[in-house]
């Protein structure tokens, strides 16, 4: 049974820390240059990885309520 489990779990940590190092080399620059930042401190880095990772924006709706184009101005 380890072994067939352990085959899988090392499969999944590698893919997640695989996903970890594209985002520090890839998000982390990009949202420096664009937010005009310095570095990103700890606590920063931190919390974006764990948003990258809990992959919030697959719970996010967005809903937007306004006037049909014909009725604006």
């Amino acid at each position: 049974m380890i072994e067939v489990i352990l085959p899988e779990l090392s499969s999944k940590l590698s893919c997640m820390w695989n996903k970890i190092i594209n985002l520090e080399n890839s998000l982390f620059p990009t949202l420096q240059e664009v937010l005009r930042l310095g570095e990103l401190s700890h606590k920063e880095g931190r919390l974006i990885k764990i948003l990258d990772f809990a992959q919030i924006e697959k719970n996010i709706s967005v809903i937007t309520i306004t006037n049909p184009p014909k009725d604006r101005i």
